[in-house]
C-alpha cells in the first residue's frame, strides 16, 4: 500500500518489534538505517521536502526507546507542519496492558497516548485494514495543515495474514472531510472564486509550498 501512495524510501532504526514490517519494506523500498530515530523523522521530512521525482519517505521505529527517541522529530515536523509518516512497532496483541496496569509487554509504551497530541492522527492498528482505510489514514488532505501521522501495529498483526474480508474498521474517528475532496464550505468558497473577475488569494503560513504551487496552478488552468 506504501508503494502504491509513492512511498521509495524507509528511515529506520532496527528493533525487534518492527521486524516484519522491517522485512517487508526491504523488498520493495531503499532502507535507510541512521543511529538515532530523531534523525530518522529530520530525514524523511527533509527528503519529502526536496525530492525531485516525487518519491516520498516513511519512518519505521520500534516501540519502548525507539518511539520515545522519535518525539522530538515527530514534535519538529508539528510545529513547522511537515507532512511525514511515522509507523511504529508494538508488542503482541495479547501482551497489551490496555490501561489496566502500568505495563505487561516488554518496552510496552502507548505511542498513540504519546504522539496524538503533536500528530493530526495517531492510531494502533489492532488488525489488519483494507486499502481504502490505510489511503484515508495515511493521506494528508491539501485542506488540512501539513504534519506528521503517526501508526502503531502490534508485532503479531505485522505477521498476520491479511484477508480483505475480515479487514477492521479504523481504529479512529476521520474528520467530515473526505481525503481530496473539498468540505461543502470549501465548494462554496470556490463557487464565489468561479464567480469573481479579479480574485485575490492570501495563503498563510501554516500552507506547504507545494501545495501553494498546486493551488497557482489549478487557477491558471481554471480547474477551480
Amino acid at each position: 500500500e506504501l508503494v502504491k501512495e509513492g512511498y521509495t524510501t524507509c528511515f529506520s532504526v532496527g528493533g525487534g518489534n518492527i521486524m516484519h514490517l522491517a522485512e517487508s519494506a526491504s523488498t520493495r523500498l531503499d532502507i535507510i538505517p541512521v543511529v538515532h530515530e530523531a534523525t530518522a523523522v529530520m530525514a524523511a521530512e527533509a527528503f519529502n521536502a526536496t525530492a525531485q521525482d516525487g518519491g516520498k519517505a516513511f519512518v519505521l521505529v520500534t516501540t519502548g526507546p525507539g518511539l520515545t527517541n522519535s518525539i522530538t522529530g515527530i514534535a519538529g515536523a508539528h510545529l513547522e507542519a511537515r507532512e511525514v509518516l511515522v509507523i511504529g512497532g508494538q508488542v503482541k496483541t495479547v501482551d497489551l496492558s490496555d490501561g489496566s496496569i502500568r505495563q505487561l509487554g516488554i518496552q510496552e509504551i502507548d505511542g498513540v497516548e504519546l504522539t496524538s497530541s503533536i500528530t493530526l492522527r495517531s492510531a494502533r492498528m489492532l488488525s489488519p485494514w483494507n486499502s481504502s482505510k490505510i489511503q484515508n489514514f495515511i493521506r494528508v488532505s491539501p485542506f488540512e495543515r501539513p504534519g506528521p501521522v503517526f501508526l502503531e501495529i502490534p508485532i503479531d498483526v505485522q505477521g498476520r495474514e491479511f484477508n480483505k474480508a475480515e479487514s477492521s474498521d479504523l481504529a479512529f474517528s476521520p474528520d467530515s472531510t473526505e481525503v481530496g475532496r473539498p468540505a461543502p464550505e470549501m465548494q462554496e468558497v470556490f463557487k464565489l472564486l468561479g464567480e469573481s473577475k479579479r480574485p485575490v488569494l492570501l495563503i498563510g503560513g501554516g500552507v506547504s509550498y507545494n501545495f501553494a504551487q498546486k493551488l497557482e496552478k489549478s487557477f491558471l488552468d481554471c480547474e477551480i
